[in-house]
């Protein structure tokens, strides 16, 4: 049986969301850090790759196919039915909740005392978030780059051959992993969980300096470290998470036990004034990229003075792991 609405480039962000990145002429503007370049570009063709989710189900585990086949998806008939999972169940109900979100045009008085989600709709954007997070090409290679450092780890410690094979990366098993993860319901009820337990406001950008987004929109920023470790989980105490919604919009997620006194912003307006707090969220944007930015506009100058400033950003490891006082990297 062949699956209806086959397509070749399937985005890990999603077309609808990219939309409030359009200017007038439907233009996205895209800057690649990792190749310094520039061009306008359209929603259809960025953030997205050919196949990204096609998978047979002979990769699949019996837990996954058992979830899968109780909630009537059929991998055996469909190899997109990941696509089409993430289209139906998850885009078409978060949509309209994104939407009214940045089309709201509050008043005074509801930036002082409205709030802008309901309860039932931040359960429901919890768990978008929660498959946003992990349905990048991000994921994806940092699945290899941690493999790569136990790899390495394996070989110092003078492991068996067979342990350093079962460790290595092998060609596809990123994707494997990924897709698994899109359907163990714990995984994802955890990750849905953690963001719900945040306080979270909406920042109205009212500076006129553009947020950013990118191929890898939400963002995790520790503030509190163990050591020399940065507790950087989305449970972590003193997590700060953000995740632009528009150039005017920035979801910000926070622990309201370390902030105490953001706790009353639960669910309300931040409006964000300073060109201070745009620049470090653009900032953040740019580091936190896998290798994409995207803007409104054709203006490049602050991407461009920050990478000039911090060659690092494109060069330094994503992921480094610490095992006996030796630090591994990924090859």
């Amino acid at each position: 049986m062949t699956a209806v609405n086959n397509t070749k480039g399937e985005h890990y962000v999603p077309k609808f969301y990219l939309c409030g990145w359009e200017n007038e002429k439907n233009h996205i503007y895209v800057y690649d850090k990792k190749n310094r370049k520039k061009w306008p570009s359209n929603k259809g063709d960025i953030a997205n790759e050919r196949y990204f989710y096609d998978i047979p189900a002979t990769e699949l585990t019996q837990s996954t196919i058992d979830f899968l086949h109780e909630n009537n998806i059929y991998p055996e008939n469909d190899k997109q039915f990941i696509e089409h999972f993430f289209g139906k169940e998850i885009e078409n109900k978060i949509a309209p909740i994104i939407k009214k979100i940045i089309e709201k045009e509050p008043t005074t008085f509801e930036k002082q005392k409205r709030k802008f989600i309901t309860n039932t709709e931040k359960f429901m954007l919890s768990i978008y978030i929660a498959y946003q997070f992990i349905r990048t090409k991000s994921v994806r290679n940092r699945i290899i780059d941690i493999s790569s450092c136990f790899e390495q780890f394996a070989k110092n410690e003078n492991c068996s051959t067979s342990l350093v094979k079962q460790l290595a990366s092998k060609p596809g098993e990123e994707k494997k992993i990924q897709s698994n993860l899109f359907f163990d319901i714990n995984f994802i009820s955890d990750m849905a969980k953690s963001f719900l337990n945040l306080t979270w406001m909406l920042g109205l950008n009212e500076t006129g300096i553009p947020l950013y987004t990118s191929d890898n929109p939400i963002g995790l920023y520790p503030h509190v470290y163990n050591g020399d470790i940065a507790m950087c989980g989305p449970s972590s105490e003193g997590i700060e998470i953000y995740f632009p919604l528009s150039p005017k919009h920035i979801l910000i997620m926070v622990d309201s036990k370390y902030y105490k006194s953001l706790s009353k912003y639960e669910k309300k307006y931040k409006v964000l004034d300073s060109a201070e707090i745009i620049e470090r969220y653009n900032t953040l944007c740019i580091c936190n990229s896998e290798q994409y930015v995207y803007l409104n506009n054709d203006d490049y100058s602050f991407i461009d003075t920050i990478l000039d400033e911090n060659p690092q950003i494109i060069s330094a490891p994503k992921v480094s792991m610490s095992f006996n006082d030796r630090e591994y990297y990924p090859k």
